[in-house]
């Protein structure tokens, strides 16, 4: 390998202080990670320039003399929900890795992975300026073929086999490694989930949605219980496509309005409906209710008195 990958996601690695501690994790070195307020940003930016330079195998790189014959290997950081990364504060991690990867102290390159198409313009302005400026838009799946293999990918693990990360052959992880690529491919194989792919494809095309119905079926399988197809679309975190049911979620006010827009929608014979149209004619509505209340109160009042 001409190359270590570190990968780190949003989620998990909510703040800079867990991130630093996944990246040594991940490269094979073990650190307790004090917190300290003094020190502040360059607390940071110096273990970082540490962590790097042990790469390289040699004390002349840790204090920034490089030999020119001097071979390291290279760090790709590949950042998942790279816009979580960009809310943390100051922006420290951020600003350290775009700032070593312009200088020759290590050879690194960062991937920022993200659905937000602003994610640039949530990046502070000393960060900004040590970006490289370099997008990769990727579009949805053009084919259903396309779509399948990814979806089928996702289920599967990831190329370097298991018995690769511990450094030392094992039959048995091999063999439930491939028992298990078998079991995903006859599963993508039958009637009903290609039916279930082809509906996602159909509709949103979207790779998220198809995870999302996966979830569930695949966190609860067993070895006395595997996934069937289906358990993805029984036991699916997708919203149903059934309006109605969004009515019990609504609020009074949300749900008046939705009475108000039904009513043009009989009286003027037209599908268009603008918020403005729904709202005058809830007002129309409200007043209406408050004055026959007005009048049925005054009218129980008369009939008291008399």
């Amino acid at each position: 390998e001409y190359f270590h990958i570190v990968r780190l996601n949003g989620f998990i690695q909510t703040d800079d202080k867990l991130a630093l501690r996944e990246i040594w994790r991940q490269l094979g070195r073990e650190m307790s990670l004090e917190e300290d307020e003094g020190q502040g940003r360059s607390n940071y930016a110096d273990m970082l320039h540490s962590l790097l330079a042990l790469l390289s195998h040699s004390p002349e790189a840790a204090e920034g003399e490089v030999a020119p014959d001097l071979k390291s290997k290279a760090i790709v950081f590949v950042l998942n929900e790279f816009d979580l990364f960009a809310s943390h504060p100051r922006q420290t991690l951020l600003y350290n890795l775009f700032d070593v990867a312009q200088s020759s102290q290590a050879p690194i390159a960062v991937l920022g992975l993200t659905t937000k198409i602003n994610v640039v313009e949530m990046l502070e302005k000393r960060v900004k300026s040590r970006f490289s400026q370099r997008y990769v838009h990727l579009s949805l799946p053009k084919t259903f073929s396309t779509f399948n293999e990814t979806c089928k990918a996702a289920l599967l693990p990831p190329p370097p086999s298991l018995s690769a990360r511990l450094q030392k052959p094992d039959s048995e992880l091999e063999t439930l490694h491939e028992a298990w690529k078998t079991y995903i491919t006859d599963l993508f194989s039958t009637p009903s989930m290609v039916t279930h792919l082809r509906t996602i494809y159909s509709t949103t095309a979207s790779l998220q949605t198809f995870y999302s119905s996966a979830l569930i079926p695949i966190s609860l399988h067993s070895p006395i219980h595997l996934p069937i197809s289906t358990d993805f679309t029984t036991h699916s975190l997708l919203p149903s496509d059934n309006k109605l049911s969004l009515l019990p979620t609504l609020s009074d006010l949300a749900l008046s309005l939705l009475i108000a827009a039904a009513r043009l929608d009989i009286i003027l014979s037209t599908d268009l409906c603008t918020f403005a149209m729904a709202y005058d004619e809830y007002v129309s509505l409200a007043s209406r209710l408050k004055q026959q209340t007005s009048a049925s109160g005054q009218l129980a009042l008369g009939n008291g008195g008399r």
